[in-house]
C-alpha cells in the first residue's frame, strides 16, 4: 500500500507525463507562429522599402546634405539645433562605408528606415515576451492566450509601422519607434522584477539615443 505522500507523488508524476507532450506541442506551435509572422513582416518591409526607394522630400534632402557635411568634416554646417543628429550620423556612416552614387543617396534613407524597422521588430518581440510573462503573473491562464496576443500584436505592429509611419517617409520616426519599443520592453522587465544594473544602464542609454533621434 502506498502512503498519502507517495500517492501524491505518483499522481503528480502522471499529470506531468500527460501534460509534457501538450506543452511541447504548444511551444512548437508558438515557435512556428513567430517564424511565419516574422517572415511576413520582414517581407512586407522589404517590399515597401524597395517600392519607395527613390521617394524623397524636403526633410530627406536636408538629412542627406547634413550627412555630406559630416563626411566632409564641415562641422560648422553639420551641427544644428533642429534636425535629428542621430539620423544624420547614421546616414554619414552609410556614406563612408558604401560610397553611394548620387543616384542611390535617396536609397540610403530607405535603407536606414528598413534597418530601423527590423530593429523595431526585435524590440517589439522583446516587449511581447515580457508582456506575456506579466499577464501570466497577474491573471494566470484566464487572460488571452499567447497565440492570440501575438497575432493581435503583430497585426498592430504592421499597421503602426508600415501604414502609420511608412518606410517611404524619410524621417527619424521609424528609428524613434525602434528605441521606444526597446524602452517599453525594459520597463516591463523592471515591472517583472527581472531588472539588474545593466537594465537601468541600458534604459538611460536608450533615453539618450531617443533624445538624439528626434528633431526639435
Amino acid at each position: 500500500m502506498l502512503d498519502t505522500n507517495e500517492a501524491s507523488l505518483v499522481e503528480a508524476g502522471a499529470i506531468f507525463a500527460h501534460s509534457a507532450p501538450a506543452l511541447e506541442e504548444k511551444s512548437k506551435s508558438l515557435r512556428y507562429l513567430k517564424i511565419i509572422c516574422w517572415i511576413i513582416l520582414i517581407a512586407a518591409g522589404i517590399v515597401q522599402a524597395w517600392y519607395t526607394r527613390h521617394r524623397i522630400f524636403s526633410d530627406g534632402i536636408s538629412y542627406v546634405e547634413i550627412a555630406h557635411y559630416y563626411t566632409a568634416g564641415n562641422w560648422k554646417s553639420a551641427l544644428n539645433s533642429y534636425w535629428s543628429p542621430l539620423y544624420s550620423w547614421i546616414l554619414a556612416f552609410w556614406m563612408l562605408i558604401l560610397r553611394p552614387s548620387a543616384y542611390w543617396e535617396a536609397g540610403l534613407l530607405h535603407l536606414t528606415n528598413f534597418v530601423a524597422y527590423v530593429a523595431s521588430l526585435v524590440g517589439f518581440e522583446l516587449f511581447l515576451g515580457s508582456l506575456t510573462k506579466l499577464q501570466h503573473r497577474l491573471i494566470g491562464e484566464t487572460g488571452l492566450s499567447e497565440s492570440t496576443l501575438r497575432i493581435a500584436g503583430y497585426s498592430a505592429f504592421l499597421i503602426g509601422t508600415l501604414a502609420a509611419i511608412n518606410m517611404g517617409y524619410v524621417s527619424p520616426d521609424m528609428m524613434g519607434t525602434a528605441i521606444g519599443l526597446f524602452l517599453a520592453a525594459l520597463l516591463l522587465r523592471i515591472a517583472l522584477g527581472d531588472a539588474g544594473l545593466s537594465t537601468y544602464i541600458w534604459f538611460g542609454v536608450l533615453l539618450g539615443l531617443e533624445y538624439l533621434a528626434r528633431a526639435a
